[in-house]
């Protein structure tokens, strides 16, 4: 159960466990259960939003930095 739920919420971490239990075949107690486990034993570390800035007022500006270094000794 905890990779089908991983799955699942790695798509869409806003799923509502309700449906996340119908989706699995399972009572809700048991996802939220096990999930509150996967949380506390560090497997599950957050839960993210993507955004797409595009579609905001907010500029942004994106930069890609090259830096390379050369070991000395000494």
């Amino acid at each position: 159960m905890r990779e089908e739920i991983l799955r699942i919420i790695e798509r869409n971490s806003r799923i509502d466990t309700g449906e996340l239990a119908v989706r699995l075949g399972r009572d809700e107690s048991d996802v939220v259960n096990e999930m509150m486990k996967m949380e506390e034993e560090g497997i599950i570390c957050g839960y993210h939003t993507m955004i797409n800035w595009e579609k905001t007022t907010q500029e942004t500006v994106t930069a890609l930095i090259e830096v390379r270094v050369t070991p000395q000794r000494g």
